[in-house]
């Protein structure tokens, strides 16, 4: 069957452009200090390079999250030594990933425990967030929802400082961000990420998903596990668009090869013709 070069074709090119860049490439650090250290009030570009676990928590790089990256494509992406989809385990049990919660109007409070800010069970969001990305790690999707009178959160199993964990119920569907793809990156190492594994164990996963529906708005993310044991803050700006550079330059090297392999395919032709 012929390949003709279309639009489709080059829209697809830039899909698979995208899938196989430098999975170390996720943009800027916007991570921040979550007001929660072990030992120290440092941040930086690592904030949670090394132990930097919560107080009083176990430490080890299945519980580390080590930093947020927003990009030029308005694609969010978390980085950690904790495995996103398939979670930590102790003592039997094992603690899974959160939802992402989301401040617009910056008045969220985190990395103090609030009045009514307990260990397990859900109660009304007390925190302040607008949104929350939920995240399905069976089908790899994630909807968005606006956060209102009515939703209820999941606090963490042991670390009441990193509430809230998870959203129970309530809240309004974003219209056009139901069941949104999302990736996850595993078998990450200390070059790809430029974090530090603890103690020898180098394994990094990562996330991304599309935050374009917070386009024109500076946001403060809020993620953290089943058991509170880490959490990650990240603030940024949102530009009004993607970067247009970005996204031109993506199209044309998936214009320029679609090219090259019409060449390539026409030339391939003619020779056969020739031949026979």
């Amino acid at each position: 069957m012929k390949t003709r070069f279309t639009p489709s074709l080059a829209l697809s090119l830039l899909f698979a452009a995208s899938a196989f860049a430098d999975p170390a490439d996720f943009g800027a650090n916007i991570t921040i200090f979550d007001n929660n250290s072990r030992t120290h009030s440092w941040y930086g570009n690592h904030e949670d390079n090394e132990t930097e676990t919560n107080p009083d928590t176990l430490i080890g790089q299945q519980w580390d999250l080590e930093g947020i990256f927003l990009d030029n494509n308005l694609n969010l992406t978390l980085v950690g030594g904790y495995d996103f989809k398939n979670g930590a385990v102790a003592n039997g049990k094992t603690y899974r990933s959160g939802d992402i919660f989301i401040d617009i109007d910056g008045d969220a409070s985190y990395g103090l425990p609030l009045a009514g800010s307990v260990t397990g069970g859900s109660g009304n969001n007390i925190y302040g967030w607008d949104y929350v990305m939920t995240l399905d790690f069976t089908s790899m999707t994630f909807d968005v929802l606006q956060i209102d009178e009515t939703t209820q959160v999941y606090h963490g199993t042991d670390v009441a400082r990193s509430n809230p964990w998870r959203l129970k119920s309530g809240g309004l569907l974003l219209d056009g961000y139901e069941g949104v793809a999302f990736t996850y990156t595993s078998g990450l190492t200390n070059t790809d990420t430029g974090f530090l594994g603890y103690s020898g164990n180098n394994n990094h996963y990562s996330i991304s998903l599309d935050v374009s529906f917070l386009a024109g708005s500076t946001a403060t993310f809020h993620y953290t596990m089943e058991c509170g044991n880490d959490n990650l803050i990240g603030r940024a700006d949102i530009p009004s668009v993607p970067d247009a550079s970005s996204t031109g330059a993506l199209l044309a090297a998936a214009l320029l090869t679609a090219h090259g392999i019409a060449r390539r395919r026409a030339l391939v032709a003619r020779r056969t013709q020739h031949a026979a």
